[in-house]
């Protein structure tokens, strides 16, 4: 059995790189996997792709031409899409990890490109995939109703988040307050409410500042953090963030390393994460495996992942979300439980199990001939 893997997404910042990185380091030992895209990656053989993904019509000869031309010559028996694509290939079976499918759940939060994308490509590679990895049970439920998907032909394999950098880490509150320093951001006997999220609308911050907002009022000790690259139509949150009445209490630091990001969960009050929809929320695991009360929505893929380990709102009701950030800081008790429940929570999650489900579909698929 010879496996192709489209690796492109190791070039994108974000959940589906951590997902590709990950998988990968763990499946690693094998020498019948080849990845497609990329010019190396520890010990696997690469094949290199030097166009230019970013631009729609280079991605589509890819994905149609070039792709099919190469499995064949490199005798690929399976093929695995890690981001919701593949191509169609007599003689190569085809498994797709999809992540999400918010373009057709939410298309108003979508980019133009992506919404075409989602409505004339990517369906027709997952309804003819031999089998679907969904990376949660919410996500699975989306694929069997938006695109009538059999249930029988997914397979739902939880991702995780990196342990040896999600974790108790002594000396984070000096290196939290030295990175936001450079930004002339003063942390000095404050406590910080932490959203780690690209700024787009989707994810929800306009209701998490409305929400701070509705707290800050009665303690002058906090400070909202939002750390994360901007996405797109920006200009509704940038707007809550200017018509703040506390908007010298609310900090945009833009991208942040991962090492500052686990630090910033080890010294946050509370991690605020009330998207409107999640293919899986990987942040969640991460605050709650160092130690940080997580208050996440009540919907999609969210409680799944969060498990009893974090309060949980209606996005869509601010009064809600800042509740649970006013129980967090004023209830010791509550905090304590939230933490212990947590760290029992992400402590579930193994990339070494998500790698072995990952090779039993591999096999399984392959058996079938």
């Amino acid at each position: 059995m010879r496996v192709g893997v489209d690796a492109r997404t190791l070039n994108i910042k974000g959940g589906s790189r951590t997902y590709a990185s990950n998988l990968l380091s763990n499946i690693r030992d094998r020498d019948d996997i080849t990845l497609f895209g990329v010019d190396g990656y520890e010990d696997y053989t690469c094949v290199e792709e030097k166009l230019d993904q970013q631009n729609p019509l280079n991605r589509l000869y890819y994905d149609n031409i070039k792709l099919p031309k190469m499995l064949k010559s490199h005798d690929i028996d399976i093929f695995h899409g890690l981001k919701g694509v593949g191509p169609k290939v007599e003689a190569v079976k085809t498994i797709i990890t999809v992540h999400d499918i918010h373009v057709l759940a939410y298309p108003r939060f979508a980019k133009f490109k992506d919404l075409v994308y989602w409505k004339y490509f990517s369906p027709a590679s997952i309804r003819r995939a031999d089998k679907i990895i969904s990376v949660s049970k919410a996500t699975k439920k989306d694929l069997m109703e938006k695109m009538d998907i059999p249930a029988d032909r997914i397979v739902v394999i939880h991702e995780s988040y990196d342990s040896n950098l999600y974790c108790r880490r002594e000396g984070a509150y000096q290196r939290v307050s030295s990175f936001l320093a450079e930004k002339r951001i003063d942390i000095s006997n404050k406590r910080i409410i932490l959203n780690v999220n690209t700024v787009s609308p989707r994810k929800n911050i306009d209701g998490v500042i409305r929400a701070f907002n509705l707290v800050a009022g009665t303690e002058e000790d906090l400070v909202l953090i939002i750390a994360g690259r901007d996405g797109w139509k920006t200009r509704q949150t940038y707007e809550e963030y200017n018509s703040s009445p506390f908007k010298s209490q609310i900090h945009f630091v833009g991208f942040t390393p991962d090492e500052v990001v686990a630090d910033m969960y080890n010294v946050a009050e509370a991690f605020v994460y009330p998207s409107f929809y999640e293919g899986f929320g990987l942040p969640i695991l991460e605050a709650q495996a160092c130690g940080c009360p997580v208050i996440t929505s009540g919907i999609s893929s969210m409680p799944e992942v969060a498990g009893r380990g974090a309060l949980l709102v209606d996005p869509y009701k601010v009064e809600e979300i800042s509740d649970a950030i006013s129980d967090i800081i004023a209830d010791q008790a509550l905090r304590e439980s939230l933490i212990k429940k947590g760290l029992a929570n992400s402590a579930k999650f193994s990339w070494e199990e998500c790698a072995n489900k990952t090779l039993q579909v591999y096999q399984e698929v392959y058996d079938e001939g």
